[in-house]
């Protein structure tokens, strides 16, 4: 679902953005063409590797999480956006920030085991590992901490 939701992205950028005129039908072949065989292939070559692949994306996609959900959570919560209609009550904003954190905290349980047995190889991976996960941490937090509406 994920490669159809970035195919359909393509076309809307092709669509919208970019202004380009192009034929609808070599429009959407282009734009399912380059998300779509990329995917076929590994799919098709590297059958071997497909559980490994998932599991390394599903880890990914757990990091990346907090960067659409905390946008998301500030956004519905914003009566500057959102109107004081359909900004999201206290209830909800509650619920959500602890649902985000109780995420975020289950990324980091989850990933510190990985660091440390990356910092365990050597001084370089144990710098790059540190480091990696510092940043990830202050991108978080700069998320968090951001108070612009």
């Amino acid at each position: 679902s994920s490669t159809a939701t970035g195919t359909m992205a393509g076309q809307y950028l092709m669509e919208g953005m970019m202004r380009m005129r192009v034929s609808p039908w070599l429009r959407l072949f282009i734009s399912r063409s380059i998300s779509l065989v990329p995917t076929m292939l590994i799919g098709v070559l590297a059958t071997s590797y497909l559980d490994q692949l998932d599991e390394w994306l599903n880890v990914l996609q757990s990091l990346a999480l907090p960067f659409a959900l905390i946008p998301t959570l500030k956004l519905a919560q914003s009566h500057v956006v959102m109107t004081s209609d359909f900004a999201t009550s206290k209830y909800w904003r509650a619920f959500g920030w602890v649902t985000a954190a109780a995420i975020i905290a289950l990324n980091v349980y989850l990933l510190l085991p990985l660091v440390f047995m990356l910092a365990a190889r050597s001084f370089l991976s144990a710098c790059a590992a540190y480091a990696s996960f510092g940043l990830y941490l202050f991108f978080v937090g700069v998320l968090v901490l951001d108070s612009t509406d």
